[in-house]
């Protein structure tokens, strides 16, 4: 059986190694999320012209999630749960590296800013949104396992250079 981290994050946070098997696909698209499968969660994305480089007015106070696609492949997904929603977040990432950006994820985004393709999950602006979002992007990346993840990269990083072992 293949043993992975299921949220490097936490682990790290709370110095313990808490170790999941590994989801199959199927597994994961029938888990239901704030009300909804992840399968029709991953189905109802909106694709938003201009990309990564354009404003986005229109996404002011919008809470949700985003992510960049490559070719089809999905490289990043990012959320936007605070004061002026996605359109603040979608800003922040392709702006000036700064706390909250400079994260692996975001300089990919900047270095293809021109090439990439922008979706987005618009969610109401609520409380009980916040949550959901939260997990929600957790699961999203758990199944599209998203290449510029940071948490990705140093869970792969951390595997390499012998820091995480295998469950016994």
């Amino acid at each position: 059986m293949l043993i992975i981290l299921s949220d490097f994050r936490g682990v790290a946070k709370r110095g313990e190694a808490q170790e999941v098997a590994k989801r199959t696909r199927d597994e994961l698209l029938s888990l239901v999320v704030c009300g909804r499968s992840l399968e029709e969660w991953d189905a109802v994305w909106e694709e938003v012209r201009g990309g990564f480089a354009a404003d986005h007015s229109q996404l002011v106070d919008v809470p949700g999630l985003a992510r960049a696609l490559l070719d089809g492949e999905v490289k990043y997904i990012l959320r936007a749960t605070e004061k002026r929603g996605l359109q603040k977040g979608l800003q922040r990432i392709r702006g000036k590296p700064q706390t909250g950006n400079k994260g692996f994820g975001a300089q990919m985004i900047r270095r293809h800013i021109d090439v990439l393709d922008l979706e987005i999950l618009r969610f109401p602006a609520s409380k009980g949104s916040v949550d959901c979002i939260k997990t929600l992007k957790s699961r999203m990346i758990e199944l599209h396992q998203p290449e510029w993840d940071g948490a990705r990269q140093k869970r792969l990083a951390a595997l390499q250079i012998g820091k995480l072992g295998k469950s016994r």
